[in-house]
């Protein structure tokens, strides 16, 4: 290993010129990482880290008399026992009487080590280097230090890079250092050095590096890539991580990241003297410490708190303390219930003692007696719907009550005005074994909704302020398997929809939230035709489940409006010991807050108009806690996408300017994305969904043909059906349906490769699928509208032996009910199994084998021709592309005839991705298509190819004797059986290079009316998608198709 240390110099005679010269070489060390530092106009420092560990630091000096550099070895250090990936030097720090330099390193031990450097800038003895005349056992010249200040346990994998950020100089405190540090887990973290502790000799040097904070706002693993300015307020730390998101964020001088939050702590112990009885209490205040029981966040420093001795207090919060005043207390001492919402400035709780309901105005404090319920033990109080009402500005409400070891549940509508409050009540009958957890009513509709702690869902009808009693109109169980739902929202966007449809979002403490939709419809006698028969009957389905990454205790949604008049969804909840707040709109986190855990009292307000101001107060170790925020920690400068390589890709057309892109990558996630240009010709792409079911990497992705069902193949034969619709607010709604059932559990084969067809009615589809351990299956899929679990039915099964099957597609046979599949495999066959009889079992299948490939097929389409003529278009990781012709036998279609012509070295690295698209602008007589292939050279290529129908009948007089091969080599067209071929034409017409490395899928995003896969004499353009590390869409001039192909050499010589 050639080791050097490069200088590079602007030239004197051009700014735009570099000098470059080696410094040092040879030095045989295996450097992994290094950073310099400016020391003087004619010194520079030079830290480098090794694959083995070491940390090496140099001086490099200009000579004053040849104007050369030389560098001079300072110190080798020890203590990584793995590679250092990342190396930081600090500035001079000025500390006492002396000025210190640090070095910071970071490894794939997971630890982050602070090193001295002082001193370096003296050295004056050259390096020794290894090379011509010296010999190889020379001693080395670097003095040896074993010793580090500090260490510390940083990421939970490698640490990948690691640097000084900022000095921060308090008052009368020594001085500090921001550090920042990013690795493989996909986290970036922020550390505070503290010098004095550093060089203390009377404190112990590992707690001198502390973490400040960490952030995972990546997804998947990697941050590769980070910078950091300043200013003389800010620092902005912005990472890159292998998603292709761009995160910035800020920490001020002091390298405090919460410039716009406020927070407090204040012991239980310690509210006790701050509260003013302004109310008469007895003697509650003097007895007992008040512990708080329940929150309810009023205003942005304001909250209302209930305690375990019957107080209600109103707190005031301030920097470092707050303030609390009594409201209200219960005369017994038994705690109040309050409500856990807040709507038009009132809020409402319960007075046990008196088994009274009290609503309070939070602005003015004034609190009023609604009305008494009828028993005594209340478990809940919720604020279940509220509205102002338009001639006398009263606001309505609407309150579920919950009792305690009673099926007994009811509403309270209540009006608050001048005079006083006026109510209703009225009783509600709950399913067998409902405990209500969570209430919503839609006044609109007149529909009330309940949600159980076992994951069901009553749905009530016709419910009115003048209803006094109502029974469940449906019931739907284990819409959340068997965990709490926590809230039920209304779904509206403002648009018109059926008046038959309602929608609702429900979320659960399984680690999901759903989409609802509620069908209702009047049913009665249809043959007498009495209206006194007729009932509202209701359906309920789901119509989209997501899995947000901050489950699995999802305690609540939230819409808030954009300035674009569009509804954002926020979702909240505890994921370990954080509580979060997440934009499940644009896929970021909005706020993180460390509390504990989910067991604990809480409350949260959201603001209404922003996603970002948030405040949340918690119980937390005898102690009232309080975060409150006016924006995010952090800003996505660039949204991302899949946290590693995209694996699978389909797309389905919408309109003519909307595209369906479904993607599947290692990560095991599959993204929805929404391609559109609009009338200005501005493209967008918009990640619109994310699916996380997945155990493994996806390996393929595919549409059913009317783009209503998705399908989803990965390792461990994981094949999955997801059904997709149109949810107001959210957009997309996407629901999983069904799983090919496994046949042998211990297995673990990917499905690498699908095909699906339309079968016998307008939910049921054919599929192939290829297997990795050489099996092909047919299957039935069946899945009827409003049914959310679907069928997979095994129709054969053919095993190919020990290679793993790469590719399929199926041939479809208008004469019968019959398909052939054609797969491509490992072994550079492909190979035609049928009839496969999707009406029945198969038992008797025919497969035909012919080598096109030297080594994997890894890129496969097919095109028709003619009812028995296939078109297969294959790419190989031996660089090359085939193409071959299949006739199929009108009297014996198990059996084809193929005949290949091969396109060697058609790239410069292994062909991974191709599409074909018939191309209608050539003449009668002649069949065209355009050829799209790429490969790992980063390289699309277009070719043209032009097969003659007069070609079609002379196959079939031929192909009955033998099977004959074709190679288009360097030299010219060769036929090795002696037939000609000249009636089948491929020109290499142009290349264009793309941004993504490693492809693995090409589709064209069509435009035709059709929608079909073709080129007319209209199309100008072609919009190429391309995927893999990262994704772009490649707009492609078209090129002169009227021109008459090349001759068979000139296509011979692309």
């Amino acid at each position: 290993m050639q080791d050097w240390i490069l200088c590079a110099k602007p030239s004197n005679q051009s700014a735009r010129r570099l000098e470059l010269s080696v410094l040092c070489h040879s030095l045989s060390v295996f450097l992994y990482s290094a950073d310099f530092m400016l020391a003087d106009e004619n010194s520079f420092i030079v830290a480098s880290g090794t694959a083995f560990g070491e940390l090496l630091i140099w001086l490099c000096r200009r000579d004053q008399h040849d104007k050369t550099w030389r560098a001079y070895p300072w110190r080798e250090y020890h203590g990584h026992s793995g590679s250092i990936f990342g190396v930081s030097i600090s500035p001079t720090i000025s500390f006492g009487d002396v000025d210190r330099r640090l070095v910071a390193t970071c490894s794939d031990d997971r630890t982050i080590r602070i090193w001295d450097a002082s001193g370096v800038e003296e050295e004056t003895i050259a390096v020794i280097q290894r090379g011509a005349g010296v010999p190889g056992d020379a001693p080395r010249t670097f003095s040896h230090c074993d010793k580090d200040l500090t260490m510390t346990w940083a990421h939970s994998s490698r640490v990948w890079s690691v640097g000084f950020a900022t000095m921060i100089h308090a008052a009368d405190e020594d001085p500090s250092m921001l550090l920042l540090s990013t690795g493989e887990d996909g986290q970036a973290q922020t550390w505070l050095l503290d010098v004095g502790k550093l060089f203390s000799l009377d404190q112990p040097t590992s707690s001198a590096l502390t973490m400040r904070y960490t952030d995972h706002h990546h997804a998947g693993k990697n941050v590769w890539a980070w910078c950091h300015s300043r200013n003389e307020h800010d620092v902005h730390f912005i990472t890159g991580g292998a998603d292709g998101q761009v995160v910035r964020r800020t920490y001020d001088r002091n390298g405090d990241a919460d410039a716009r939050v406020m927070r407090l702590a204040q012991l239980f112990k310690a509210i006790r003297p701050s509260v003013s009885d302004s109310v008469p209490v007895g003697t509650v205040l003097a007895q007992r410490t008040i512990m708080l029981r329940s929150y309810l966040v009023a205003g942005t420093n304001q909250v209302i708190a209930t305690t375990d001795t019957g107080l209600l207090l109103r707190g005031e919060t301030a920097c470092k303390a707050a303030s609390w005043r009594v409201l209200a207390c219960s005369a017994d001492s038994q705690p109040l219930v309050l409500s856990s919402g807040l709507a038009q400035h009132h809020a409402f709780f319960v007075d046990r003692s008196r088994s009274m309901l009290c609503v309070i105005n939070v602005n003015t404090s004034v609190i009023r007696d609604v009305c008494q319920l009828r028993r005594t033990r209340i478990a809940t109080v919720q604020m279940a719907w509220s509205k102002i009402a338009p001639t006398l500005q009263s606001p309505h409400f609407c309150i579920a009550v919950s009792y305690f070891r009673k099926q007994d549940f009811e509403l309270i509508w209540v009006t608050v005005d001048a005079q006083g409050s006026r109510f209703s009540s009225t009783y509600v009958s709950l399913p067998y074994t409902f405990e209500t957890t969570s209430a919503c009513v839609d006044g609109e509709a007149g529909v009330l909704l309940l949600g159980s702690r076992a994951g069901a869902i009553a749905v009530y009808t016709g419910i009115n302020d003048r209803t006094i009693f109502t029974s469940p109109a449906t019931c739907r169980r284990r819409t959340h398997g068997e965990e709490t739902i926590t809230s039920i929202t209304i779904l509206k966007d403002g648009l018109e929809h059926s008046g038959d449809e309602l929608f609702y979002l429900t979320t659960g403490r399984d680690g999901t939230y759903c989409a609802l939709r509620l069908d209702l419809r009047w049913s009665g006698d249809q043959n007498h035709g009495d209206e006194e028969d007729e009932k509202l009957l209701a359906r309920l389905s789901v119509i989209h489940r997501g899995t947000p990454p901050l489950g699995p205790y999802i305690e609540g949604a939230q819409l808030v409006k954009q300035f674009d008049h569009t509804q954002k969804l926020l979702l909240y909840g505890f994921r370990s010991k954080h509580f979060m707040v997440w934009d499940e709109t644009n896929q970021t986190q909005v706020m993180a807050v460390v509390c504990g855990g989910a067991h604990r009292s809480w409350n949260l307000r959201l603001n209404d108009s922003t996603s970002e101001e948030a405040t949340f107060v918690w119980t937390k170790a005898g102690a009232f806690m309080f975060y409150s925020q006016t924006q995010a920690d952090h800003k996505i400068l660039v949204s991302g996408g899949h946290g590693r390589e995209i694996k699978a890709l389909a797309v389905h057309r919408r309109d003519d300017s909307r595209w369906l892109i479904a993607t599947g990558s290692e990560d095991t996630d599959v993204r929805l994305f929404e391609y559109t240009i609009g009338v200005d010709g501005i493209a967008d792409l918009k990640n619109i969904a994310v699916i996380r079911k997945h155990t493994t990497g996806l390996q393929d992705l595919r549409f059913s043909p009317d783009g209503s069902i998705l399908f989803s193949a990965a390792g461990m034969e994981e094949l999955f059906a997801w059904r997709l619709s149109t949810v107001p607010v959210l957009g997309q709604g996407v629901v999983f349906v069904g799983a090919l059932p496994r046949t042998d559990t211990q297995s673990d084969a990917r499905i690498m490769s699908l095909d699906i067809q339309l079968s016998r009615g307008p939910n049921t589809f054919s599929i192939v699928a290829a297997f990795s351990n050489g099996k092909a299956k047919t299957i039935e899929f069946s899945c009827e509208d409003h049914v959310e679990d679907a069928t997979f039915t095994i129709r054969s099964q053919l095993d190919l032996g020990t290679v793993c099957l790469t590719q399929v597609r199926t041939v479809s046979n208008p004469t019968t009910t019959h398909i052939q599949a054609i797969t491509g495999a490992t072994n550079g066959f492909v190979t035609s199994t049928g009839p496969l009889q999707m009406a029945a079992y198969s038992s008797e299948l025919t497969t035909v084998s012919h080598k096109v490939h030297q080594n994997s097929i890894t890129a496969m389409d097919t095109k028709p021709l003619t009812s028995n003529h296939e078109l297969v278009v294959t790419g190989g990781d031996d660089n090359n592309l085939a193409l071959t012709l299949a006739r199929y036998s009108p009297e014996d279609n198990r059996k084809p005839a193929f005949r290949t012509l091969t396109m060697p070295n058609a790239h410069a690295a292994a062909l991974t991705a191709l599409t074909v698209v018939e191309d209608r602008c050539y003449g009668s007589g002649y069949k065209g298509f355009t050829i799209i292939s790429a490969g790992n050279d980063q390289v699309l290529r277009f070719w043209r190819v032009t097969i003659a129908e007069g070609l079609f009948p002379e196959l079939g007089q031929s192909y009955g004797k033998r099977t004959p091969e074709t190679a288009l080599s360097a030299l010219g067209m060769r036929e090795r059986t002696g037939q000609d071929f000249s009636e089948v034409q491929v020109e290499f017409v142009k290349e264009q290079y793309t941004n993504v490395a490693d492809i693995s899928g090409l589709e064209i995003l069509h435009r035709h009316p059709t929608g079909d896969s073709q080129i007319d004499e209209h199309t100008q353009s072609l919009l190429v998608l391309v995927v893999g590390v990262g994704m772009e869409v490649l707009d492609i001039e078209l090129w002169d198709r009227s021109a008459s192909m090349g001759t068979q050499g000139a296509a011979n010589d692309q």
